[in-house]
């Protein structure tokens, strides 16, 4: 019997994200999982296809617009029901909120975080992300999460009320284990990979990083020695705000900015820092966390959302707006380390990223659809 899976694409139009990566990557792993008689169409926009598409993967091209997210969901209430119901399929995996009505098949959801509740955060006014919600939930078979945190915070926004929930954590390719060579003269830098947005807390790195460079006296070290600090990804809003704050606290020839950087180069990156500093104040995974500890490299992360939970006892856990906890942690980490020492903490970060393959990831959400079809 032919059992169709249909995969609501759009996050693949979308650039560079977490959320974008664990999606590509869920269908790279899935050709070898799939039983006989069983088929993945994967909806995409016009400029969402990959490169190297995976194999064994069927391709749909479906010109939905991408913004506002009203004209997003006012299309997709119009098109999805259409298109399910042309391809006979068997089940529909969404990964944006709303979930139109009168699909024609079973639906299933994955949701990435619930930032749109929180103040500081939220696009919207939050009883209308709650509305979206709950009537969103009342039409799907199943939801996945990607950590306990939000699998937690899901139950508790909406007063125990869910349809089946699932984790399904994310992963880490075996790409970003390999050692990389990075020139031995070149200038030591603390990362943080991330959008360039408010919640990700990065108006306090800079006040930290300006103190720690204050405290320890790096200021007056020749330029080649002094750490800097290396913001990687996406302008969400903040780019302007973050420079004129770096000029403010005199870190402009101390931070650098480079925007979306290729794979190669972001593996490159985590296996050349002093360490990945994450103080964001909401996340619902945390991608970087594991590649970083794939790489090696020490990670710092804020006591928030679901960072903790992905990082466990492979790196440090400070206050998300304690300048001055993570300026001490941005001095222990620029010193040089132990080997010995070292080598045993890598083999930990290491371990610990192993924990979480895309194969696994794959596997819990075939086994999700699997179930909404049955």
């Amino acid at each position: 019997m032919t059992q169709r899976i249909v995969v609501a694409g759009h996050l693949l139009g979308d650039g560079p994200s977490g959320a974008n990566r664990r999606q590509l990557e869920i269908l790279r792993a899935l050709e070898p999982l799939l039983d006989t008689g069983e088929s993945v169409t994967v909806l995409h926009r016009p400029d969402g296809l990959p490169e190297d598409p995976p194999p064994g993967i069927q391709w749909r091209e479906v010109d939905l617009p991408s913004h506002p997210s009203w004209r997003r969901a006012l299309a997709e209430r119009r098109v999805l029901p259409k298109i399910a119901a042309e391809l006979a399929a068997d089940v529909v995996e969404l990964g944006m909120l709303p979930v139109p009505p009168r699909m024609p098949c079973p639906v299933t959801l994955t949701l990435h975080d619930l930032r749109d509740l929180h103040d500081g955060i939220r696009r919207r006014p939050a009883f209308v992300v709650r509305h979206v919600l709950r009537s969103s939930l009342r039409r799907v078979a199943s939801v996945a999460v990607p950590s306990r945190f939000t699998a937690d915070e899901l139950r508790t926004s909406l007063g125990g009320f869910t349809p089946p929930l699932e984790i399904v954590p994310g992963g880490v390719g075996g790409e970003f284990f390999e050692p990389h060579r990075h020139p031995e003269s070149a200038r030591p830098f603390f990362l943080h990979v991330g959008h360039l947005e408010a919640r990700k807390n990065l108006v306090m790195l800079l006040s930290a990083f300006a103190q720690f460079l204050d405290d320890g006296g790096w200021r007056r070290r020749p330029p080649e020695e002094t750490p800097t600090l290396v913001l990687v990804g996406r302008d969400a809003g903040t780019r302007e705000e973050l420079a004129e704050r770096a000029a403010f606290l005199d870190l402009t020839s101390h931070l650098r900015m480079p925007g979306v950087v290729d794979d190669a180069t972001l593996r490159e990156l985590y296996s050349a820092t002093r360490g990945v500093m994450i103080p964001s104040r909401y996340e619902g995974f945390g991608q970087p966390v594991l590649e970083a500890l794939a790489a090696g490299a020490p990670v710092c992360v804020a006591e928030s959302g679901a960072l903790p939970e992905v990082l466990g006892d492979a790196g440090r856990v400070l206050p998300a707006d304690d300048a001055g906890a993570w300026a001490n942690a941005f001095e222990l980490h620029a010193a040089d380390p132990d080997p010995d020492d070292e080598l045993l903490r890598r083999r930990v970060r290491r371990d610990r990223a192993r924990a979480f393959t895309w194969q696994r990831t794959a596997e819990l959400q075939l086994a999700l659809w699997r179930a909404a079809m049955g």
